[in-house]
């Protein structure tokens, strides 16, 4: 069974990614509200599929959502390189970087679903370019516990 959900129609094609957010005081009344919101806050998640049914929607641009298909990806967050180690379990700063414009904010900001919390590495990916000169990896990571 797929999983689905409603994003708004102007941004939605297969492929694209996108964080849930959370609810909005405009949801309240929506009788497709839980369609929209049984999705985890600051995870991201890939459209797989389009659906033809469409919806009203005050909270997207143009005021139309669409049911799409979609697929959870797993968590990212930047990890120290003196602890990155996969199978490691660590426990991760509280994500209060305040450098904006880094490319890689996102692993890093106290959104993401890792930040402060104890994780295991499941995947060592690339060195970051920290603007602070902080020495850090991507990796994919499970919350553990």
């Amino acid at each position: 069974m797929s999983n689905i959900t409603l994003i708004g129609k102007e941004v939605a094609r297969v492929g694209f990614i996108f964080t849930y957010v959370g609810t909005s005081p405009e949801c309240v009344d929506c009788q497709v509200k839980k369609a929209c919101h049984d999705l985890k806050t600051g995870y991201r998640y890939r459209i797989t599929a389009i659906r033809d049914k469409e919806h009203d929607c005050p909270v997207h641009d143009g005021g139309k959502a669409v049911i799409v298909e979609y697929e959870e990806l797993k968590v990212e967050a930047s990890i120290p390189s003196n602890k990155a180690i996969e199978g490691a379990i660590i426990s991760l700063k509280d994500g209060s970087c305040q450098v904006l414009s880094c490319a890689n904010h996102r692993l890093c900001r106290k959104e993401n679903p890792a930040a402060g919390k104890k994780v295991k590495i499941t995947k060592l990916m690339e060195e970051i370019n920290c603007p602070r000169g902080l020495k850090l990896r991507r990796a994919e990571v499970e919350l553990h516990g």
